[in-house]
């Protein structure tokens, strides 16, 4: 029995209290079986990295493989803006090269001219550079619109000297090329008025306006404090219109201040102070009327429509020549020590650098009498025969009643030149007073300021009873005619009525003129009544037509027996 019990208890088959052995091993095998889960080193975990691996070894080949993809993209897409940039710069250089080669042939047949108007607006034109300066002329008049042209002209600036351009003549030889190739010119006045009235056009006088307001910027003609005030204020009146200090608040003068000065700060402190006190007084001045007044101060100032010239005398003192509608002054240290009317001057002439001036201001010239002599020394012939040529225009255009005719070419002129070939071209002072104006004046703007200006009157249609820009005086004896024909003379009461009610209306606020215009149609009463009491009147015009044809028939018959008779 003995030897039967470890053959049971190897075997295991029995049951019996002693199993705290077996126990162990089962809790051993539970606990071994996560270990073996969690275990890094299994063989089954390796596998699943090296899977792991090789996918992400995949995945960043193929982004390797795009990223080198995207490169030559984008390397190929950076070639072919390149070639595109090449290709168009290749495009411009020629297209620039073609512009070139046009421009070179434009400039060799046509030039830019670069006009200054009297506004300080500049324009440009292209003209043919072997045309005559008198096409260039019409170019610029026909812009500015401009129908008495002889009275200005184009000029460019010589050692601060006018020099003009003439017309005859080629515009190549004539104007200096800056750098660029560009010509570059001035418009101006070159024939001052002393009587503004005899200008038909108000844009013509508006020009001469912008003139002499550089002329006294430049100083070129000198005023005093007042006197620019007052001229001041006349720009400012037909600029803006009456004074209303709504509409016009502090530092409204300032653009007009800048018309006579350099600058704002240039001019007096009180200048605005007092522009505005004047400019309360100017009231219902239209534009016509302020330009009328400003040339007629203007004319009265010292060397106004003076075009002047540095030279020296016998004593060799500097002086400075003036050339003007009244004639030739002389100035030595801003005092005028020399004055010759042209009534005066007997001749002048130039020889080199020399100026002649032959006077005798005596009223009664015997024939062999001897002028006096005075003689200018300029630096060069050609100052000195410029300032000749503005002699003689200024005295064909003032004195003579029109230009002397040129006389045709001699078949041996060519052997025989002496002198200047210069004649005067153009019309004279007296051929535009005789001429014509244009049949209605041309629209244009004035350009004073470009911040203020005047309101435009609301348009009525013209009659017998309302017009807007001419004086009282006109309008009546406008309307007057018209009183008579419609009302009978025995109503010389209701015509005299309707005359100043015309004259009132006239005189009123422009914004009040298409209100008061309709007024008159409540109240028709008042001048249709004197219509019906006129049927008396057409019965004595029935009953004179019965005697008028017997001394009509009448008369025929004694007619012709004297005429028989003689």
């Amino acid at each position: 029995m003995s030897e039967e019990q470890p053959e049971i208890a190897i075997n295991g088959d029995s049951e019996q209290p002693g199993a705290k052995p077996d126990s162990k091993p089962e809790a051993e095998k539970v606990e071994s079986e996560p270990q073996n889960e969690t275990d890094p080193t299994s063989q089954p975990s390796n596998g699943e990295e090296a899977a792991v691996t090789e996918n992400e070894a995949k995945e960043e080949n193929k982004v390797e493989k795009e990223k080198l993809k995207e490169e030559k993209r984008q390397k190929e897409l950076e070639e072919k803006a390149r070639k595109q940039k090449e290709r168009e710069a290749k495009e411009e250089e020629k297209k620039r090269m073609k512009e070139e080669k046009q421009k070179k042939k434009r400039s060799k047949k046509e030039a830019q001219v670069q006009v200054t108007l009297l506004d300080d607006t500049k324009q440009v034109f292209s003209v043919r550079r072997k045309c005559k300066a008198s096409v260039l002329f019409d170019e610029v008049f026909t812009a500015l619109d401009l129908s008495e042209k002889d009275y200005f002209s184009l000029y460019y600036l010589d050692n601060n000297m006018r020099v003009y351009l003439d017309p005859l003549k080629s515009a190549k030889r004539q104007i200096p090329v800056d750098d660029d190739g560009v010509w570059r010119l001035f418009f101006g006045v070159k024939y001052y008025i002393e009587d503004p009235s005899v200008f038909k056009e108000d844009i013509t006088r508006y020009q001469y306006v912008l003139q002499v307001c550089r002329d006294i910027k430049v100083q070129r003609i000198q005023v005093s404090i007042d006197e620019l005030n007052e001229l001041l204020v006349l720009v400012l009146q037909s600029s803006v219109g009456d004074y209303n200090p709504e509409a016009h608040p502090e530092g409204y003068t300032h653009d007009f201040i800048k018309f006579f000065y350099p600058s704002v700060e240039a001019a007096p402190p009180d200048t605005e102070d007092k522009v505005r006190e004047l400019h309360k007084r100017k009231k219902d001045m239209y534009p016509e009327e302020c330009e009328v007044s400003f040339l007629q101060i203007a004319r009265s100032l010292s060397r106004y429509g003076i075009h002047t010239y540095t030279a020296q005398d016998n004593r060799q003192n500097q002086v400075i020549i003036g050339i003007s509608f009244r004639g030739l002054t002389i100035f030595h240290e801003a005092k005028e020590i020399h004055k010759f009317d042209w009534s005066d001057i007997v001749r002048v002439g130039f020889s080199k650098k020399r100026f002649k001036i032959w006077f005798d201001p005596s009223l009664e010239k015997p024939e062999n009498f001897k002028p006096s002599l005075l003689e200018l020394t300029f630096h060069n012939q050609s100052t000195a025969k410029r300032l000749w040529v503005v002699c003689a225009e200024q005295h064909t255009f003032f004195r003579r009643p029109s230009p002397t005719p040129q006389s045709a070419p001699s078949r041996f002129s060519f052997s025989f030149k002496r002198g200047s070939k210069f004649r005067y071209s153009g019309r004279t002072l007296k051929q535009l007073k005789e001429a014509e104006p244009r049949p209605s004046q041309p629209d244009f703007k004035r350009t004073y300021s470009e911040r203020f200006s005047r309101p435009q009157k609301p348009k009525v249609k013209r009659s017998a009873s309302l017009t807007e820009d001419r004086p009282t005086n006109v309008v009546a004896a406008e309307i007057e005619p018209n009183l008579q024909r419609d009302l009978s003379p025995n109503d010389e009461e209701i015509a005299e009525g309707v005359r100043t009610f015309l004259r009132s209306e006239y005189e009123k606020a422009p914004e009040d003129e298409q209100k008061q215009t309709e007024e008159p149609k409540l109240e028709p009463a008042t001048v249709e009544e004197p219509q019906k009491t006129e049927e008396p009147v057409p019965e004595p015009q029935e009953t004179q037509p019965e005697p008028v044809p017997e001394p009509q028939e009448t008369q025929p018959e004694p007619v012709p027996e004297p005429q028989e008779t003689q």
